[in-house]
């Protein structure tokens, strides 16, 4: 098998082509040179307009690891339809998000949570960790992101709740 990895930190990506790639020649790193307030101020590209550089239905398995808790809307169903544009018949998505329900809000409102998330988003769609950096941490309402992945034809199942709302790491 193949492992493509995707990534906005250029040093990030250099650091593994060096210690990795030679070693494991199957395993590629590729630099998304994406705008981030948080990561990556001087990106050239906007996440919502990036097209990831695969051709359709070319992964078994994806995986986004802290990526979608630092997204803003547009960008994350961006990302999701990507996701279901590069999966094969069969594949499946492991991802992590920072999902609202009634449960989650209550224990921010309480100041219970890890991350305390007290800046609601424009869209009304998630809360920010901070309003001078909204890509440092963002939390979607569970609604909304059962329906992106509804649009895209994608299936959430086994959703598994960290603790990062009751203020366990």
């Amino acid at each position: 098998g193949t492992y493509d990895g995707l990534e906005v930190h250029r040093e990030a990506v250099d650091w593994c082509r060096e210690a990795i790639t030679p070693r494991h020649p199957a395993f590629r790193f590729h630099h998304a040179d994406l705008a981030s307030t948080a990561y990556n101020p001087g990106g050239r590209v906007t996440s919502a307009g990036y097209r990831f550089p695969f051709p359709d239905s070319s992964f078994d398995v994806i995986f986004l690891g802290s990526v979608y808790t630092h997204l803003l809307p547009d960008d994350a169903a961006h990302y999701v339809h990507e996701v279901a544009r590069l999966l094969a018949p069969g594949g499946f998505c492991v991802a992590s998000y920072y999902l609202l329900d009634d449960e989650r809000r209550q224990s921010i409102d309480a100041g219970r949570s890890f991350i305390p998330f007290p800046v609601e988003h424009p869209s009304g769609l998630c809360r920010l960790k901070s309003a001078s950096a909204p890509e440092a941490a963002v939390a979607f309402d569970q609604p909304y992101i059962q329906r992106l992945h509804d649009e895209s034809g994608l299936r959430m199942r086994d959703v598994r709740r960290g603790q990062w709302w009751r203020g366990l790491a």
